[in-house]
C-alpha cells in the first residue's frame, strides 16, 4: 500500500490565484454578446459599470476582477474599488491582499487602499496585522501600515502550511534556524540544528540525520530517533526502521507499529499490518478499525452525497476471486460484517446486501434497522420510495425506503400500476396507494388499470361476477352492481345488467337505464341501440333521437349520414332521422366521403352517386369494382369490362374480358386471351 507523506516545508511566497467562474456567486452573470462578466441583482438589474474578463468568488464584500490581463477589486454593489492596473492581486485574506506591479509587491486593504507601497519582492498573508515580506533577497516582518516589525535579515521562513494562520514560523538565517512570532518576538534563538515548523507550540528538529520534536522551551517531546515525522490530527506520525507510529502531542506512542500508512483526510489513515488493513483516527488518537481486512475503500451514497461510509472487504480463502464485504461508519462502528458478496444503496438510508446464495437483506443507516437475509428479489421505485420484495419462499410484500414493511411479505403477487400496487393473496386482490400508504381489503377478483375519469381516477374492479369503479381513496365511484363495465369513451361507459345495456357518466351516475339488447359507445352525442331486435339511435338522456325501426344500422360518417337496413333494403339517413337516400337499394357502398356505389333492388344494376346523393352515372352496370384508395376501378356490362374513374368517366371501351382491382395504380387485365396491365388513366399494355 502506498504511503502519502505530508509536506513539512513550504516557502513563504506561495500565493493563491483567484478562481474565475460564471457561477461564482448568484450575482455574477455572463454576457454572451460581450463574452465578459458583470454583476447584477437577483431581479436582473446590472450593477457594474463595465464588464470584466473574470470575477473571482466574493470574499466577504469584495472580489478580484481581471480586465485586459490586469487585476483590480470591486465590491458586491458593483463599485470599482481598485481599477484593473495591477499585474496580479492575490485573494483577500484576513482583510488584505498582495498586489503586484512589475516584479514588486504591496498590500491592499478591504477598501482597495494601498496601505503597503509596492516596494517589496513579495509579501505573505497578514496575521494579526503583520506579514512576512521579502526585500533585497532578505525576509523580515512588516505591519499593515508598512512599519518594519523585524529587520530584513532572514533568508527563509518555514511553515507547515502557509494557508493556515499560524502565529509562529521557523526562520533560517544563514545556516542557523530559530522560531519567531508574527509580532516579531524570537521564541527559539537561532541554532545550528535544522528546525521544521509544526505548530504554535512545537517544532521538529534534526539531529544526526534523525528527527525529533521539542517545544519552544527546547524540552524534548519526541526523541530524535525517527527517519521522518509528520503532523497527524491531534498528534504526530513518525517513521522508524520502516515502521510507522502515532504519537499524541505529549510525545507518547499511542498506536501499534504499522507497515504502511495512507492519508484518508479528516485526520484518518489507512494503516497496514501483516498485509491486513485497518483505520487509525489521529484526531481521536486511537485505532477505530482493526487491521484485519484485505481492502478498505470509501462507500458513497448516491442518494445523499453527505453520507460516506467505509466498505471493508475480505478475500475468501476457499473460493478464488470471491470477496466478502461489509460496512463501517466513519466513526469506526461496524454496521454490516464482511459476509456479503454485494452491497449498494437503493435509497437515502437503505443499503441492500447479498450473501453468496443470492439472498438479500436491507440495512437502514439512520435507524440501524437490519432486516436480515429475507429477500430473494427487490425492485425499488425511487419516485414513490417503495420497494417490491420477493421472499425466499416466493411471497411478495412492500417495504419503504427505510426498510420497514408497508405490506406484509405473504402475498402471492404484486403488480405495479401507476400510483398504486395491486396486491394479490389467495386469489383475491387489494390495492395499495403509493401516496396514501393505505391498503384496501382483499376482496376484488379483478382490478384493471387506473385511468383519468372526469375529475378523478378510477379502476374497473369486480367482486364475484359484479363490476364497479374504485377511486384512489379506496371508495367506490360505482359500487360493484353491474354484470360488466366497459372503458369510458367520450365521457360515457357502457354497463350491463341482466343482459341489458345502459350508460353511466364520469361521476358514476346511471344516465341510461340498462334496458337495451345492445348498444354502441356515444359519438357526437348519439349511440346505436338495439331494442326488440331493431336498431335506432338515442341521445345521452336515453331518449330516442331516431326510433328503433331498422334491421341494422352503421355509425354516422363524416358527412353526417348513416347506412341503414330497413326490411331488407338499404338506405342512408341524416342525424335528424330523415332519409338521405330512401331504403330502396339492394346494396349501398360508400367510398370514403366522396362517392357512393349503389345497386338497384329491382334490376340489380349498379351506378355511382356523389356524396350529396346526386347521380354521377345511371344504374346500368352489371358490376362495379371497389375503389379502395384508388382513383379508378372497373365496370362490367354483358361480361365485358371497361375502366371508370371517381368522376364517373368511362376511360376505355368495354373490350376487356377481365379486369382485376387496382393496386398502387395498376390492375391486371385480360383481352383476347392476352394478359397485361392498365393504369388509372386507361393506358394499357399486353404481352
Amino acid at each position: 500500500m502506498k504511503t502519502k507523506l505530508i509536506t513539512s516545508i513550504i516557502c513563504a511566497a506561495c500565493l493563491l490565484q483567484p478562481s474565475f467562474a460564471e457561477t461564482a456567486t448568484s450575482s455574477i452573470y455572463f454576457d454572451h454578446t460581450a463574452n465578459a462578466y458583470g454583476l447584477e441583482t437577483e431581479d436582473g438589474k446590472v450593477l457594474t459599470q463595465q464588464l470584466y474578463d473574470g470575477i473571482s468568488e466574493f470574499n466577504g464584500d469584495i472580489a478580484i476582477v481581471q480586465k485586459d490581463g490586469l487585476f483590480g477589486v470591486i465590491s458586491s454593489s458593483g463599485e470599482e474599488l481598485v481599477t484593473p492596473t495591477y499585474k496580479y492581486i492575490t485573494n483577500y485574506r484576513n482583510g488584505y491582499a498582495t498586489a503586484f506591479v512589475g516584479d514588486h509587491a504591496g498590500a491592499l486593504n478591504a477598501k482597495g487602499e494601498l496601505v503597503v507601497p509596492v516596494v517589496y519582492d513579495n509579501i505573505s498573508h497578514f496575521v494579526n496585522g503583520n506579514a512576512l515580506a521579502y526585500k533585497d533577497n532578505k525576509l523580515g516582518l512588516i505591519s499593515n501600515d508598512n512599519e518594519v516589525i523585524h529587520p530584513f535579515v532572514w533568508d527563509e521562513a518555514i511553515m507547515l502550511n502557509f494557508e493556515r494562520d499560524y502565529n509562529t514560523f521557523v526562520f533560517r538565517q544563514g545556516t542557523s534556524y530559530g522560531v519567531a512570532a508574527f509580532n516579531g518576538q524570537i521564541l527559539v534563538n537561532p541554532q545550528e540544528r535544522q528546525l521544521f515548523h509544526l505548530s504554535d507550540d512545537q517544532v521538529a528538529f534534526l539531529k544526526d540525520k534523525k528527527i525529533g520534536v521539542m517545544n519552544y522551551n527546547e524540552e524534548i517531546v519526541i526523541e530524535p530517533s525517527y527517519d521522518s515525522i509528520y503532523i497527524a490530527g491531534k498528534g504526530y506520525m513518525g517513521k522508524k526502521e520502516g515502521l510507522y507510529y502515532f504519537f499524541n502531542l505529549q510525545g507518547r506512542v499511542v498506536s501499534q507499529p504499522y507497515d504502511s500508512v495512507e492519508d484518508l483526510g479528516a485526520s484518518q489513515y489507512l494503516v497496514e499490518k501483516n498485509d491486513q488493513i485497518g483505520i487509525y483516527d489521529a484526531a481521536l488518537n486511537k485505532e477505530i478499525v482493526a487491521p484485519e481486512y484485505d481492502d478498505i475503500k470509501i462507500l458513497k451514497n448516491p442518494y445523499d452525497h453527505d453520507q460516506l461510509f467505509y466498505q471493508v472487504t475480505r478475500t475468501s480463502n476457499i473460493q478464488k476471486g470471491l470477496e466478502y464485504s461489509g460496512v463501517v461508519s466513519f466513526e469506526g462502528e461496524l454496521l454490516l460484517p464482511a459476509l456479503y458478496t454485494n452491497l449498494s444503496f437503493i435509497s437515502q438510508h437503505l443499503i441492500v446486501y447479498e450473501d453468496p446464495q443470492k439472498v438479500l437483506g436491507t440495512y437502514n443507516t439512520e435507524t440501524n434497522y437490519d432486516s436480515g437475509l429475507i429477500h430473494d428479489h427487490l425492485k425499488y421505485d425511487a419516485d414513490s420510495d417503495i420497494c417490491i420484495t420477493v421472499s425466499k419462499n416466493k411471497k411478495y410484500g412492500l417495504i419503504d425506503g427505510e426498510g420497514q414493511f408497508l405490506v406484509a411479505g405473504n402475498n402471492d403477487y404484486i403488480y405495479e400500476n401507476d400510483n398504486f400496487f395491486i396486491v394479490e393473496k389467495d386469489e383475491k386482490k387489494a390495492l395499495f396507494s403509493k401516496e396514501k400508504r393505505t391498503l384496501t381489503p382483499y376482496k376484488f377478483d379483478t382490478v384493471f388499470s387506473f385511468h383519468k375519469i372526469g375529475e378523478t381516477e378510477a379502476a374497473i374492479v369486480s367482486i364475484g361476477d359484479l363490476w364497479g369503479l374504485l377511486t384512489p381513496t379506496g371508495s367506490y365511484l360505482v359500487p360493484p352492481e353491474y354484470d360488466a363495465i366497459n372503458e369510458f369513451v367520450n365521457g360515457y361507459a357502457i354497463v350491463s345488467k341482466n343482459n341489458k345495456y345502459g350508460f353511466i357518466n364520469t361521476k358514476g351516475e346511471l344516465i341510461v337505464e340498462p334496458t337495451f339488447q345492445d348498444v354502441s359507445s356515444f359519438n357526437d352525442g348519439l349511440a346505436i341501440v338495439r331494442k326488440n331486435d331493431l336498431y335506432g339511435f338515442i341521445h345521452t338522456s336515453g331518449k330516442f333521437a331516431i326510433p328503433a325501426v331498422y334491421n341494422h344500422v352503421k355509425p354516422f360518417d363524416e358527412n353526417g349520414h348513416a347506412l341503414v337496413d330497413y326490411k331488407g333494403r338499404q338506405g342512408m339517413i341524416n342525424k335528424d332521422g330523415s332519409n338521405f337516400l330512401k331504403p330502396i337499394y339492394k346494396k349501398i357502398t360508400p367510398v370514403g366521403n366522396t362517392i357512393i356505389v349503389v345497386q338497384d333492388n329491382a334490376t340489380e344494376k349498379y351506378g355511382i352517386l356523389k356524396a350529396n346523393g346526386q347521380e354521377i352515372t345511371k344504374l346500368i352496370y352489371d358490376d362495379v369494382g371497389s375503389f379502395f384508395k384508388e382513383e379508378a376501378t372497373y365496370v362490367e356490362i354483358n361480361g365485358k369490362y371497361a375502366l371508370i374513374n371517381r368522376k364517373g368517366e368511362v376511360l376505355t371501351q368495354f373490350i376487356f374480358d377481365d379486369m382485376a382491382l387496382f393496386n398502387k395504380g395498376f390492375a391486371n387485365i385480360l383481352i383476347g386471351g392476352q394478359r397485361g396491365f392498365i393504369n388509372t388513366r386507361g393506358e394499357y399494355i399486353v404481352e
